[in-house]
C-alpha cells in the first residue's frame, strides 16, 4: 500500500467517532421489532446463544482500500454464520455484489437499508464478483449485471431482519441473550477504545461501526466478530448496545410462490383493454 492510500485510510478512519461506515437513518415505521405485533418467528436455534462453531471465514472490509462498508460486511457475516449454522456449509457471499447494489459511498450506509437492499437482491456467490485491488474496479459493474441478479434470484432463502434494538432501551441486554437463540447479531459499536481485556464504550461514545455479535460470557463480555481487522474482540458486559439485528431465513420451497410483476401487469393491462 502507497503512501497516499495509508494516508487517505488514516483520515477516512479518523471520522467523527472513527466511523467505518455506520450511518442510523429515522426509524422505518414497517420494520419488523423483537416483542412488537410483527415480530418475527422465533426459532430456537442455538439455546445457549453461542455460535462460536459457525464463525465464517475472515474478511477484511479495508485491506487494500477504504469501503466504508461495515454495513455489508456485517451484515454479511451474521447471515454467513446463520447459513453454516442451518446447513452444516460454510457459504462466502460476494460483498462487492451487495455493496454496489446498496449504492455505498463514505462515510457509509444505514443498516437497516442495507440489510433491506440484501433481502431484495438476495446475494451471489464470491467467486463470481471477488473483491479487486483498487476501488475503481471493485465498484464495477455500475449498474448491476442483470445476469448476475437474477442468479442470486435463485437462492433458496427468503431473508427477514428484525430489530432487537433501536435506540436506548434498559432490558437491552435481556433481550440480546433472548434473540441470540435465533440467530447471530448485527450490531452498531463504538469503535474502538480497549480498557485492559475489554473493549469498552467512552463516555458520550457514538456507534460508528457495524460487526456481529455471536455469543457472550454472562455477566462478563460480549463476543464479537469484527471486518476490519483479524481479531476476535471482547465488548464490556456494559458496553450499551443501542441499535442491534437479528436475521431469519424462511427456505423457499415452504413458501408460496412469490406473486410475478411482470405476469401481473400484463394481466391487468389485459384487464383494462378487456373493459375499453
Amino acid at each position: 500500500m502507497d503512501f497516499i492510500s495509508l494516508l487517505e485510510k488514516y483520515l477516512l478512519n479518523k471520522m467523527e467517532e472513527n466511523n467505518y461506515g455506520l450511518v442510523i437513518a429515522p426509524k422505518d415505521p414497517t420494520a419488523f421489532v423483537l416483542g412488537a405485533a410483527n415480530e418475527l418467528p422465533k426459532i430456537v436455534l442455538q439455546a445457549d446463544g453461542q455460535w462460536d462453531a459457525f464463525l465464517p471465514e475472515y474478511e477484511p472490509q479495508a485491506e487494500k482500500f477504504e469501503t466504508c462498508g461495515c454495513t455489508v460486511w456485517g451484515s454479511q457475516n451474521a447471515l454467513e454464520i446463520l447459513i453454516k449454522r442451518i446447513t452444516g456449509i460454510e457459504p462466502n457471499y460476494s460483498e462487492r455484489y451487495n455493496y454496489i447494489l446498496a449504492e455505498i459511498t463514505c462515510p457509509g450506509a444505514d443498516p437497516h437499508y442495507v440489510c433491506e437492499s440484501i433481502r431484495e437482491y438476495k446475494v451471489i456467490n464470491q467467486s463470481k464478483l471477488p473483491m479487486m485491488a483498487t476501488l475503481q474496479d471493485f465498484l464495477m459493474p455500475k449498474p448491476m449485471d442483470p445476469s448476475l441478479i437474477a442468479e442470486a434470484g435463485q437462492w433458496p432463502y427468503k431473508l427477514s431482519h428484525e430489530w432487537v434494538i433501536q435506540g436506548q432501551d434498559p432490558e437491552w441486554k435481556e433481550k440480546m441473550i433472548e434473540a441470540l437463540q435465533y440467530s447471530p447479531l448485527a450490531v452498531a459499536v463504538y469503535a474502538w477504545k480497549k480498557q485492559g481485556d475489554l473493549y469498552v464504550r467512552p463516555a458520550g461514545g457514538r456507534d460508528g461501526h457495524w460487526c456481529v455479535i455471536y455469543g457472550y460470557e454472562y455477566g462478563k463480555y460480549w463476543k464479537c466478530f469484527d471486518s476490519y481487522d483479524h481479531t476476535p474482540k471482547k465488548l464490556a458486559w456494559d458496553f450499551g448496545f443501542q441499535y442491534v439485528k437479528r436475521f431469519h431465513l424462511d427456505e423457499k420451497k415452504n413458501l408460496p410462490p412469490e406473486p410475478n410483476w411482470l405476469i401481473d401487469l400484463i394481466i391487468r393491462l389485459l384487464k383494462l383493454l378487456k373493459w375499453r
